[in-house]
């Protein structure tokens, strides 16, 4: 089973974001709120289906 933690990388598989990579800023339910820096910073992340993102192994971030 995929684990979705804070600091992984994910990409949008749906949605206009559709193949923006962005960085799991925490996981609820079946949600993960999500970051990219730009746009979608800490203080207004994406919130997104879990089902509608893909995980990006092994790059975790120790700083998040």
């Amino acid at each position: 089973m995929m684990e979705y933690e804070p600091g992984y990388l994910a990409r949008s598989l749906a949605g206009h974001d559709k193949g923006q990579l962005y960085r799991i800023l925490k996981a609820e339910g079946e949600y993960v709120y999500l970051t990219d820096g730009k746009k979608r910073t800490i203080n207004n992340p994406k919130r997104k289906k879990k089902k509608h993102v893909q995980l990006q192994y092994p790059n975790k971030s120790e700083n998040v």
